[in-house]
């Protein structure tokens, strides 16, 4: 439905989050990890993200014959091709902790095929996936300590190396990890890159005006606060609230 992984992942305005079917909900948030992923290296290498650096690679060879280099694979990769068989070889062998995972959860794991280095960094879920890049990022060294380039810690190019035998396997422990403030909106594009990037997937603010952002990351919404009874339940509004058996 996308003619690119860049043009997914900035799609999320045209697409139904409320709809549990819309497959076109993992394909957005999967690009979105994708470019996250890119646009930190970047940084590191003193480039600008473009879209040129993402491969959409549904039937690319593994064998790159790329020497040195590594290919991250983020998602599953298409049904069908080498690389998935690849990846369904990989998951066999974690089988066990795969399937005790949670939906936010995610594995990344390097392995050598026919002579080259893959990454394959896939969640339970489109969120899984997404966490899965950061959590690849955070081996790497990148830490989001504040809001915007400025609260990034960004490690040197030299310094992008993983260990052989690359292999990280978790979820957030806690269940709901909250962002909650009456005072402030969600027009701030650089906070709520920050709580993607923390893993944070509950926001409750003052006003919500990018919903679709917000859900592309993975963010559950939530209102309350001081008004939630007169804004839901009020008790002096037209029946059948103030009804004689209150």
């Amino acid at each position: 439905s996308f003619s690119s992984v860049w043009e997914a992942a900035h799609a999320e305005e045209s697409i139904d989050w409320w709809d549990e079917g819309n497959r076109s909900t993992d394909r957005c948030t999967i690009g979105y990890a994708a470019k996250e992923l890119v646009y930190h290296l970047g940084l590191a290498e003193g480039r600008e993200a473009a879209p040129e650096f993402i491969n959409n690679a549904a039937s690319e060879p593994l064998n790159t014959e790329a020497g040195d280099l590594t290919t991250v694979w983020v998602g599953a990769p298409a049904p069908g091709t080498e690389a998935e068989t690849a990846w369904l070889q990989v998951r066999a062998e974690e089988q066990s902790a795969w399937e005790g995972l949670p939906e936010e959860g995610y594995l990344v794991k390097q392995v050598v095929l026919s002579g080259s280095s893959h990454i394959f960094a896939v969640g339970k879920s489109r969120v899984g996936t997404l966490y899965a890049v950061y959590a690849l990022l955070e081996k790497l060294g990148f830490r989001w300590f504040g809001l915007g380039l400025q609260g990034t810690h960004v490690p040197d190019a030299s310094e992008l190396q993983t260990e052989p035998g690359l292999r990280l396997i978790d979820a957030p422990t806690f269940v709901t990890r909250g962002t909650y403030s009456e005072h402030i909106d969600d027009s701030n594009t650089e906070l709520i890159e920050w709580m993607g990037r923390s893993r944070i997937n509950f926001a409750s603010f003052d006003r919500i005006d990018r919903p679709h952002l917000l859900k592309k990351l993975g963010i559950r919404l939530c209102a309350g606060g001081h008004q939630i009874l007169y804004r839901f339940l009020n008790p002096h509004a037209e029946y059948p609230y103030r009804h004689l058996l209150f």
